[in-house]
């Protein structure tokens, strides 16, 4: 059964007083992917950490345990009522100076300066990005040398979940397709893994900024 396009489009891009309904059932329904993508990344106390497409926030209490002694964590996401969610939900750590959220309005122009980054950590985020390419440019930009980007997203375009997703909203890509797009980018695949949720599996994708970006 299709996922309704209205639904579809919410999920993409929360918006008015139906997305802040959206926000609370994704901050439950991925919590067990952004976890299992934290764990694949090995974050060290000390590292600069980027969550593009952080959604409800949910992740940032995890994180900031981990990575105690960073510098930089830092959360972006299209969406107003997201950024609100997550804002609200991490007050304490913005106010304290441990937490920086921004409002993105493209994937292709992140505001932050080269090497910023020492992880970043994206979960179900590609499928609403086009080109990929200009989003995974901007993650080598951002990312260190030796910097690691984990991504979470369902890697399978044949499942009987990608068949479920209107793809007027979702551009599911394999995870070959990703892997490839990601080199092209500038960053050598050095890990995968799968997470596997009720019926399906996500892949998680971990990638290090180690080559130069092609022209």
């Amino acid at each position: 059964m299709k996922k309704p396009l209205f639904i579809a489009e919410q999920s993409s891009n929360p918006r008015g007083w139906f997305g802040k309904i959206v926000a609370k059932i994704m901050a439950r329904e991925t919590a067990g992917e952004n976890d299992a993508a934290i764990d694949f990344m090995s974050m060290a106390p000390r590292d600069r950490i980027l969550d593009f497409g952080c959604g409800h926030g949910q992740s940032f209490r995890r994180i900031s345990r981990i990575a105690s002694q960073s510098q930089l964590i830092a959360g972006v996401d299209q969406s107003e009522v997201m950024v609100t969610e997550a804002r609200r939900r991490n007050q304490d750590l913005i106010q304290n100076g441990l937490l920086k959220m921004e409002k993105v309005d493209s994937a292709s122009k992140l505001p932050f300066d080269d090497s910023s980054f020492d992880k970043i950590l994206s979960v179900h985020t590609i499928y609403f990005i086009s080109p990929l390419r200009s989003l995974l440019t901007e993650f080598r930009r951002v990312l260190a040398p030796g910097g690691q980007l984990v991504l979470a997203f369902h890697g399978n375009k044949s499942s009987t979940l990608a068949a479920s997703l209107p793809s007027e909203v979702y551009n599911i890509r394999s995870t070959q397709d990703v892997s490839k797009q990601l080199e092209a980018a500038g960053m050598k695949i050095v890990g995968t893994e799968l997470y596997n949720k009720d019926s399906h599996a996500i892949t998680l994708l971990k990638a290090e900024a180690s080559l130069v970006p092609e022209k």
